[in-house]
């Protein structure tokens, strides 16, 4: 009797799943931008929700930023506009709001972030920061452009505000990390400037600040931690780096509220996630990867208050978006 009850709860789980496979099958011939939503997996990471296709203006996007827990805003290196979306956005969905055209100065934009009052930071690839109003679109100029010699802008990627409005810019070809006053316009200096080689910058992209001001910056192979009112050629607090930690090309950065530090790795299609005050050859303690993750050369990454992660693959023109979940 039991052989028989054994047998029939196999032919039963056998009928579920093939009932699932064509059921799933039949579903699956819709456009490939569809936004699809998976189930948590132990084995593998899966993507929550992507927003792809020809409506989104996605090309080749790299800065993220969340406003104001409602909307997502996105540079796109590829078609010099910023694309803005509700945060729940998903599917093959036209922006909210575009900035755009010949008047925006947008060149290349690389990276996006926002002050306090709600104004939009976005540095572009011809050696400048273009400062935009609140809600901004369309062809409209910026508010003010920080460009020139003294500012000592070389190739800016990574940006970010901290809380008294300092804007902090990483700088490729410079090796350096900029420091700008608030409402610093022009042809600004830097209030102070990282670089030098103890400082361990080498082709530098990404930038974090947590909430003690410690700086992260990604660096070609690992993650450099300065400490609040670091300047010139001065040693890190830390370094993450080595075999172990899963840094592959690092670009984005970004911190939740408990300090777990998040890392999109280009070369690795994955982001890595670190523990609070990681060192060293630190073995991440979360890693987003696998095939139904949706990572295709990740460059940036963002988190909202929920603590949601929002990724955009610079190769596949897509921004692929996972549930909040602890890390640990």
């Amino acid at each position: 009797m039991q052989k028989y009850l054994i047998a029939w709860r196999t032919f039963a789980v056998t009928l579920l799943l093939v009932f699932a496979t064509s059921l799933a099958m039949t579903n699956g011939l819709a456009e490939s931008w569809r936004m699809t939503a998976y189930a948590a997996g132990s084995s593998e990471s899966v993507a929550l929700r992507t927003i792809s296709g020809t409506r989104t203006g996605l090309s080749h996007p790299a800065g993220m930023v969340v406003a104001g827990g409602s909307e997502l805003l996105v540079s796109n290196k590829a078609n010099n506009r910023v694309t803005v979306y509700a945060r729940g956005a998903g599917g093959n969905v036209a922006p909210r709001r575009t900035i755009s055209g010949a008047r925006t100065g947008l060149i290349d934009p690389r990276d996006v972030a926002l002050d306090s009052s709600g104004n939009l930071y976005v540095s572009n690839k011809n050696n400048s920061i273009t400062v935009y109003a609140p809600r901004a679109t369309g062809n409209v100029r910026a508010l003010r452009t920080i460009s020139g010699a003294r500012t000592e802008l070389n190739d800016p990627e990574g940006m970010v505000l901290d809380p008294a409005g300092n804007l902090y810019v990483v700088n490729i070809l410079g090796n350096s990390v900029t420091v700008y006053a608030p409402g610093a316009t022009g042809n600004a200096a830097p209030l102070r400037t990282i670089s030098g080689f103890h400082t361990g910058l080498n082709s530098p992209g990404g930038v974090a600040l947590d909430s003690s001001g410690n700086l992260y910056v990604s660096n070609s192979d690992s993650i450099i931690v300065f400490a609040p009112g670091d300047s010139g050629n001065i040693a890190p607090l830390r370094t993450i780096s080595g075999a172990h930690t899963g840094l592959a090309n690092p670009l984005g950065v970004a911190l939740d509220h408990a300090g777990h530090l998040y890392v999109a790795n280009i070369l690795g299609s994955s982001v890595t996630i670190y523990a609070l005050g990681a060192a060293g050859d630190a073995v991440p303690i979360r890693t987003v990867s696998g095939s139904r993750a949706g990572l295709s050369r990740p460059g940036g990454v963002a988190l909202d208050s929920s603590g949601t992660l929002y990724v955009s693959n610079i190769k596949n023109n897509s921004i692929t978006v996972y549930a909040a979940r602890r890390p640990y």
